[in-house]
């Protein structure tokens, strides 16, 4: 086998990097805040994400004070900033750069996350990013669709009746 296919799925992020799907096995944003985002990960992270399977709200990373031994301190303790991967959202919001979405059974509050493992769900578009009031802090929320030139994971008729024209949506509000 040759290349990542949408549906494939690994047991966990770790598999997921060798394959090359998404390279940081903890952080959900790949990126570099000069040169964009190449993939994102859903695995409810943040309790203001919200996935609706071919579009979803993304909370940026950051604030969250990781110290000591808060490595994976689940409370927001300031607002999050367009700096680094946040930044990175951006920038590919603003060229109009695709990311690859990968999907993690974590995510327990979505209807379209695997049962196990993770599961690379295709390329998404982020169409918008914004900052904006959440249920803790001020976050950086990025609104993501799905590319629909491309093959998609669930065969949304959304799909099946664009022909050329596609379109990704990604909202980032911090």
């Amino acid at each position: 086998k040759m290349g990542v296919l949408v549906g494939d799925c690994w047991e966990d992020r770790l598999v997921c990097r060798q394959w090359g799907a998404h390279f940081p096995h903890v952080s959900g944003i790949a990126g570099q805040s000069d040169y964009g985002a190449q993939s994102v990960v859903l695995s409810g992270g943040y309790e203001d994400d919200e996935d609706h399977g071919e579009w979803f709200l993304y909370t940026g990373s950051g604030g969250r004070d990781l110290s000591g031994n808060k490595r994976t301190n689940k409370q927001q303790s300031s607002d999050q900033k367009f700096t680094c991967a946040n930044q990175a959202l951006r920038l590919s919001c603003k060229k109009g750069y695709p990311v690859r979405v990968v999907r993690s059974h974590k995510e327990k509050r979505s209807n379209y996350a695997p049962e196990t493992g993770v599961r690379y769900d295709g390329i998404y578009r982020i169409e918008k990013c914004w900052r904006k009031k959440g249920i803790q802090v001020t976050g950086a929320w990025i609104k993501l669709s799905y590319c629909c030139f491309v093959q998609h994971a669930f065969g949304f008729k959304f799909y099946d009746m664009i022909t050329s024209f596609c379109c990704i949506r990604v909202l980032l509000s911090a």
